[in-house]
């Protein structure tokens, strides 16, 4: 699957080469007109269920990713418990209380979880939604071989934070959660989506391998950063026998008691996969001799490299600026603006022009940090350190001057508003001096 419009990438989403019943889920960017393009090798019928969707950080109900470390929310084979056993049973539901596990919070909304039925014979399929809410049609999983079958699932949070599994053949289920979605916040991430890419294929590289391997993402070339605290991959494995697991986690960490996928009857496998990362690597490991390919498709980024671009800053501006100084008097000049930002640098390049004079040329560049930055800048022998802060409604700074010799040569703040493509600004320092803009986005 890939966004329509785009050329076919060389990436898979699923295999099924004994014809058996198989899901999926998969983070898919959206292409032209809002559509994505399917292509099946052979014959086949295709199912899509939605259950959710990603929007522009500027939208008031936008969510964050808060990434966690893989944990086991809930295991059925387990004492019998709110989130242990007993097995489930076909043809009945059963509510799991998410938020009592994994130290989850109250404000997450939705949740990042992986599903691994172990059947007690053929499961025609697993259902999942939030608790309080109608059964939807829709399923999850099938396992109609009776294997042990994963699938992960981003499901909204129900009533409680609980949510509600339907299964149509008795099984015992596994619950891990990568992460949550909750009101954006220090530490919440946004997603960030690329052309779907091979990051990994370890056939390229040799014989299959079993435990440990290091992958780093960032050398893939797929244009996921380094920065990057959470990759979406699609996890394939190509085992030559039995595979017990495949585990995905941050490279660095300590291994975690979870399972991003089985292949117990030595199946080409895959399964989505929302992976914390360090570092721009991952780690992954293999029970048993197995081949691994990672496709991504996206990264989640924090404010610290995405804050710019949250706010719609970056690109080419143009307008006029106004100077008032203290004693009335006014200029008005023509001002040009380029604003850059590679990883969590930023660089704006300003122009500004007065009528018969030469063009000025400021570059200020600096650090994000959190929802915070700096833009230290030395001109003329004077250095300016401004200091401030994104907000969803535009950028806020105070800062000072001081001069080569140290000392203070003004100070004040400066805010700056948005209304779609229209930055509108203003400056006062200590002095009294005044400078208002419009710039228009080009």
């Amino acid at each position: 699957m890939w966004p329509t419009g785009q050329a076919q990438p060389l990436v898979s989403t699923l295999n099924s080469l004994d014809g058996r019943v198989k899901a999926n889920a998969a983070i898919v960017p959206a292409g032209t007109g809002g559509a994505v393009s399917v292509f099946a090798s052979d014959a086949t019928n295709v199912i899509l269920d939605i259950n959710g969707y990603f929007v522009p950080t500027t939208v008031s109900s936008a969510l964050a990713f808060y990434p966690v470390t893989p944990c086991r929310v809930a295991d059925t084979r387990n004492a019998t418990g709110a989130l242990g056993g007993p097995s489930l049973v076909g043809g009945q539901a059963r509510s799991f209380p998410v938020l009592s596990a994994c130290s989850i919070p109250s404000t997450a909304q939705a949740y990042s979880l992986n599903f691994t039925a172990i059947p007690q014979g053929s499961l025609g399929y697993l259902s999942i939604w939030p608790a309080g809410q109608a059964q939807p049609l829709v399923s999850t999983l099938n396992a109609p071989t009776g294997t042990i079958t994963a699938n992960a699932a981003i499901l909204p949070a129900g009533t409680g934070g609980a949510i509600d599994l339907f299964v149509t053949d008795n099984a015992d289920m596994v619950i891990d959660i990568n992460g949550y979605f909750a009101p954006p916040g220090p530490g919440g991430l946004s997603l960030y989506t690329l052309t779907p890419c091979r990051a990994l294929d370890s056939r390229q590289n040799g014989g299959p391998f079993s435990g440990v391997l290091d992958v780093n993402v960032t050398a893939s070339g797929c244009g996921a950063p380094g920065s990057a605290l959470a990759y979406v991959f699609n996890a394939t494995v190509v085992p030559p026998g039995s595979l017990g697991f495949l585990t995905l986690w941050p490279e660095g960490a300590a291994q975690p008691l979870v399972s991003t996928l089985n292949a117990i009857d030595g199946s080409l496998t895959s399964n989505l996969a929302i992976v914390p990362a360090a570092g721009g690597a991952v780690s992954a490991f293999a029970s048993n001799p197995t081949q691994l390919i990672l496709d991504t498709s996206g990264y989640f980024a924090p404010v610290t490299e995405t804050g710019a671009i949250q706010l719609g800053i970056l690109g080419n501006w143009a307008g006029t600026a106004t100077a008032t100084d203290s004693f009335g008097e006014m200029d008005t000049v023509q001002v040009s603006a380029t604003v850059t930002q590679i990883g969590n640098s930023i660089t704006a390049t300003i122009v500004s022009t007065s009528s018969g004079d030469v063009p000025e040329v400021f570059t200020e560049t600096g650090q994000l940090d959190g929802l915070a930055f700096s833009l230290p800048q030395t001109t003329d022998g004077t250095t300016v350190t401004v200091a401030g802060s994104f907000s969803t409604n535009g950028l806020g700074m105070s800062g000072s001057g001081t001069d080569t010799g140290g000392q203070t040569t003004g100070s004040g703040t400066l805010t700056i508003s948005s209304n779609g493509l229209l930055r509108t600004g203003t400056a006062t320092d200590s002095e009294g001096d005044v400078v208002t803009w419009t710039l228009n986005k080009q």
